[in-house]
């Protein structure tokens, strides 16, 4: 008989491993601090997965795809970089606001190195390529310095407003500090460390 899968464990499962990481890095994840924190099994886990690295690719793979969903969607609606990057801090601060875990699971993927061994190539390309393309549009509106090399685009559009979601999220009032204001403030950062 097939055992049936009840998704909503499968999410608990993916929700713990987004929490450890956040809370205590990539380090800490194990099978049995997952299977502790979702309420289930280290048995359960390997009937779903066949390692630690394999439910972390997992969990990942869906997370980061609504991610990149998003960015894809603002380079749409994007005509110059000062707009670019107004509409990516202000959905980095509403995707915050929605669920701080996620972002900042988000902003743990993007700032640490060691979470790159799981990014598959596509991923890995799909930000290089988006920020070539966002160095490219921000040096044709002349809104960037034009000797602005992608090494300093990914300190600027992700360190910055990521880093400030690692340090405010975790304050048991965070969404006080994610408000139009504080946006504000991040977007004038950014624009003006690439002029």
């Amino acid at each position: 008989m097939a055992r049936i899968t009840d998704p909503q464990k499968i999410e608990n499962v993916k929700r713990a491993v987004m929490e450890i990481i956040v809370d205590h890095g990539y380090s800490a994840l194990s099978i049995d601090a997952i299977a502790k924190k979702a309420k289930v099994s280290g048995g359960y886990l390997y009937r779903h997965y066949n390692s630690k690295e394999e439910l972390l690719e997992d969990t990942f793979e869906t997370s980061f795809l609504k991610f990149q969903e998003e960015v894809g969607r603002i380079f749409t609606f994007s005509s110059n970089f000062y707009e670019f990057v107004s509409n990516f801090v202000n959905m980095v601060f509403e995707l915050t606001i929605e669920d701080s875990i996620y972002s900042q699971m988000i902003a743990t993927i993007l700032i640490d190195k060691n979470m790159e061994k799981i990014m598959e190539d596509d991923e890995i390309s799909f930000f290089h390529e988006s920020l070539d393309k966002l160095l490219h549009l921000g040096k044709k509106t002349g809104e960037i310095n034009p000797q602005t090399t992608r090494e300093e685009m990914i300190l600027v559009i992700m360190v910055i407003p990521f880093s400030y979601v690692i340090w405010k999220a975790q304050d048991p009032q965070y969404e006080a500090y994610f408000q139009k204001e504080h946006a504000e403030g991040i977007i004038r950062l950014c624009v003006n460390a690439l002029k």
